[in-house]
Formats: C-alpha cells, sequence, structure tokens
C-alpha cells in the first residue's frame, strides 16, 4: 500500500485551505476579543463581534455544504452527504440526456453543419506542421474524429 502524498505548501489546494483556515481562526480571535472588550471596553463593539460571529458561522457552513457534496463530513455517515460520489453514474446520464435532447439533435448539428466546409477545415488542420501546440492539435483531431463517428449518419442524411 502506498503511502498518500502530503499537500505540499505549492499546492494551490493546500494554500486555499490554509488561507481559509486562517480566515476563520482569525474572524474566532476577533469574535473573542470584540466579546471581551464588548462588556469591559465600549457597547459598539458589539457591531464587530457581530459580524466575526457572521464570518464563523459563515464559513462553518461553507465548509460544511461543499464537504458535504463530496465525502462524508469527519467520516460520519451523515445522510444527504456523499452526495456527487454515491450519484455520480445519474448525475452523468441526466447531462449526457440533457446534452443529447439539447443540443445534438439533427436540427441543430444540421444548422451548425450547413455553415461548414468539414473536408476543407480537416485539410488545413492536417496541412500546418506541429509546433508546440502538437499535443492539443492530436487531442483535438482524435476528438472531432470521435465526435464524426459517434454521429448517426443516416439522421444526418449521409
Amino acid at each position: 500500500m502506498q503511502p498518500v502524498p502530503a499537500l505540499r505548501q505549492t499546492d494551490p489546494a493546500w494554500r486555499m485551505r490554509a488561507i481559509a483556515t486562517g480566515m476563520l481562526v482569525v474572524m474566532a480571535g476577533v469574535f473573542l476579543a470584540t466579546h471581551w472588550a464588548e462588556g469591559h471596553v465600549d457597547d459598539r463593539w458589539g457591531y464587530v463581534r457581530a459580524f466575526a460571529e457572521a464570518a464563523m458561522v459563515g464559513g462553518l457552513a461553507d465548509w460544511f455544504a461543499v464537504t458535504a457534496l463530496f465525502r462524508h463530513p469527519l467520516g460520519l455517515p451523515i445522510p444527504h452527504t456523499a452526495i456527487i460520489p454515491r450519484n455520480k453514474d445519474r448525475i452523468g446520464d441526466t447531462m449526457a440526456q440533457f446534452l443529447r435532447s439539447n443540443f445534438l439533435t439533427p436540427l441543430v448539428v444540421a444548422r451548425r453543419m450547413r455553415g461548414m466546409n468539414v473536408a476543407a477545415a480537416a485539410g488545413r488542420f492536417l496541412v500546418q506542421p506541429t509546433g508546440g501546440e502538437g499535443r492539443l492539435r492530436l487531442g483535438a483531431s482524435n476528438m472531432v474524429a470521435d465526435v464524426l463517428e459517434s454521429l448517426d449518419q443516416d439522421r444526418l442524411g449521409g
């Protein structure tokens, strides 16, 4: 079993988590300081305390909401959490059906293809020498070939 690599400080995900956690700690500090100051120094600190409290509640709510979409928060199998992993197949099927129903209808595809000279565009694409964008060109050509092969020739009129 391979050990899971630790997040590095150069990793953008680590940095964003560190910033978010830092802001939550700062708001908790502001909340505690203004909670004390409200009774001892000046009652107007209550506004700052309310702001810090709202920031803490909002940060925790956002953390829970985003975490709950992708996994069980704190490892607890709470109902209505880990929504995306549990339903990824259904989500993918629904998205595919939506694309098929709204963007890949024969009328829409025919209207788009009517103004295109696919053979000339493919010829220009293949004639250009590959440079630094060779991987992009190769990936795009494979994708275009797959899309063209997947289209129903009879429904598109040959």
